[in-house]
């Protein structure tokens, strides 16, 4: 009985050995494949998936990570970042006849982003943390004739503004939630499922008055264009010295609306 229970002993621990030894020789093996494989730090131009990379034969690479996996995702998809960044990959090594793996080195990857770097406003400290920032220049004040603006009656949209609404009540700022067009001073949300890059939880925040100049000026030369066609017609046996002043004072009071408009949007 002694006997036997050494001679299993013996086996057990030769085949440890053994199985450890062939596992040592398998990573030095692998090892030796992975010091001869080379990762490109640059993406082409317009490269919108991160390309396979060619593995001895029996064997493939697989990503299996990424510290920003809404710029890369774990499938290679890759979604522009507002700046440039830099993203951690890791990778293994699997020889296919029995799926032996070995983790490669990480490989650094400059993607690069849609603007310059930063050169406007600093970014802010919020909880959580900001994982990307573009600013503009100059602030944005919430007024008590401010609204939070959703496109329509969609309960997803809805839920995410009336956590807005209360999270501004804490701050003093009752703002009424209403559907249709916004004004000036007012917070528009919307949802944007198309852009990858925001993830489960993103979001991306536009602050902006370029839409609110656009439409003003719109106005402003459209009833500048029916005026001036509405004069066209009538001022054909008019003296000269009448039009002159009729154009003075035309001048005066579209500049002095003009001055309106401009500050009703300021304030």
């Amino acid at each position: 009985m002694i006997y036997s229970r050494l001679i299993f002993s013996f086996f057990c621990v030769y085949a440890f050995v053994f199985q450890a030894a062939g596992q040592k020789s398998d990573s030095a093996a692998m090892a030796e494949i992975a010091n001869k494989l080379s990762f490109s730090p640059v993406l082409k131009k317009g490269q919108v998936k991160l390309e396979p990379h060619v593995a001895p034969k029996g064997y493939r690479i697989d990503l299996i990570g990424t510290d920003r996996t809404p710029v890369i995702a774990k499938d290679g998809t890759i979604a522009r970042p507002l700046v440039s960044v830099d993203v951690n990959l890791l990778y293994q090594l699997v020889r296919e006849q029995d799926l032996f793996k070995l983790n490669l080195p990480t490989v650094n990857l400059q993607v690069p982003g849609r603007f310059d770097q930063n050169t406007g406003n600093s970014k802010p400290f919020v909880i959580p943390a900001l994982q990307e920032w573009y600013g503009g220049k100059g602030t944005f004040k919430i007024k008590k004739h401010s609204r939070i603006v959703i496109p329509d009656q969609n309960p997803e949209i809805r839920q995410v503004g009336e956590l807005l609404k209360k999270d501004l009540q804490v701050y003093g700022f009752d703002l009424e939630m209403v559907t249709g067009k916004t004004r000036a001073g007012d917070i528009s949300l919307s949802l944007n499922t198309a852009d990858r890059a925001l993830g489960e939880e993103g979001y991306h925040l536009l602050i902006d008055h370029d839409a609110l100049a656009q439409k003003i000026a719109g106005n402003i030369i459209g009833r500048q264009r029916r005026i001036a066609e509405y004069l066209n017609g009538k001022a054909k046996n008019i003296p000269a010295k009448v039009l002159l002043f009729t154009l003075i004072w035309f001048c005066t009071v579209f500049g002095a609306y003009c001055i309106y408009l401009l500050m009703g949007a300021l304030n």
